[in-house]
């Protein structure tokens, strides 16, 4: 029995880890990261202000275990890459967690398709963080709340529609640990 949890425990470890790779700081990541001001829009240096569009994303985040660390918010507007190429990233967003809750703000987007995947990036190292079997430690969120079965979410189960309106995206964080 013990030998049969260890072997499901490494397969849905090595299914999920695809979704983890956005936490690594590869060279497509911009070099400084946006803030979210307190009233939860986001400030970026000027090369990386969006300004294809008059839409907006607001993301609001719940269930974080605790208040160790920051979400990390990756963006993706296509499905090619979608979860693990960091190079189809739209847009990155970083945020504080208080009382088990975050928020961020895209503003200047286009409306479009999107999907998003969240890092509770609990001890601040850029990376998701495994325990000795493979499995991860720190928090995952998706939109849709897309639930990742033996494998990271796909795009069909994590894609929403922005209208011009706007859309908001209400995420709870997953735990496997």
């Amino acid at each position: 029995m013990r030998k049969a949890l260890l072997v499901l425990a490494a397969f849905v470890a090595m299914g999920v880890i695809g979704v983890f790779l956005l936490a690594s700081d590869g060279p497509d990541e911009p070099p400084v990261p946006p803030v979210v001001n307190s009233d939860g829009t986001l400030s970026s240096p000027p090369e990386f202000q969006a300004d294809e569009g008059n839409s907006s994303i607001t993301v609001d985040m719940s269930d974080i275990r605790n208040s160790d660390g920051n979400v990390k918010i990756t963006l993706f507007d296509t499905s090619e890459g979608y979860p693990e190429d960091t190079g189809s990233v739209a847009e990155y967003a970083y945020s504080d967690i208080v009382d088990g809750k975050a928020s961020c703000k895209f503003e200047g987007i286009a409306a479009g398709t999107y999907a998003i995947i969240i890092l509770h990036d609990e001890d601040q190292d850029g990376d998701m963080t495994f325990n000795a079997v493979g499995i991860p430690k720190e928090g995952v969120g998706v939109s849709n709340n897309a639930k990742m079965k033996f494998g990271p979410p796909k795009w069909e189960d994590s894609k929403f529609e922005v209208p011009e309106s706007g859309a908001t995206q209400s995420i709870k964080m997953t735990y496997f640990l």
